[in-house]
């Protein structure tokens, strides 16, 4: 007996593997652009869970989608958006000025909430892009 291990694969079988590896390339694209058409969405819907006190656009109109290898992150790259998802109650800033009562808004975890019934337009969008629409 020989201690080789061959495999052979005829052609067909190659053009198989082949087809295979192309299909499950592709289902990472799409996953991909599918991710990034959610990452929009969330992004457009945070304005709408929003409710200020004293409302700016600023923080409203910070949040941008980014595409990342694995998806798309989505986010506000302003210092306060953290405190105001999460709250700062009975805590001090950096200028020493205490808030005894300041709850968080939860304007993403809203945002999360209701995704759902608006990822029908992103999936919408992929089924375009991956022309099956």
């Amino acid at each position: 007996m020989s201690n080789d291990f061959t495999l052979s694969i005829e052609s067909d079988a190659q053009a198989v593997v082949a087809r295979i590896a192309h299909v499950t390339g592709q289902w990472h694209k799409d996953a991909l652009v599918g991710a990034q058409a959610v990452g929009k969405v969330i992004v457009a819907m945070i304005p709408s869970e929003t409710d200020w006190m004293n409302p700016t656009p600023l923080l409203d109109l910070s949040f941008t989608m980014t595409p990342r290898s694995y998806g798309a992150e989505a986010g506000s790259d302003l210092p306060h958006s953290r405190r105001r998802e999460f709250g700062f109650s009975g805590k001090t800033d950096s200028l020493g000025r205490y808030y005894a009562h300041d709850p968080g808004a939860f304007y993403l975890k809203k945002t999360l909430q209701d995704l759902p019934s608006h990822v029908g337009d992103a999936l919408n969008q992929l089924a375009q892009y991956m022309g099956i629409a």
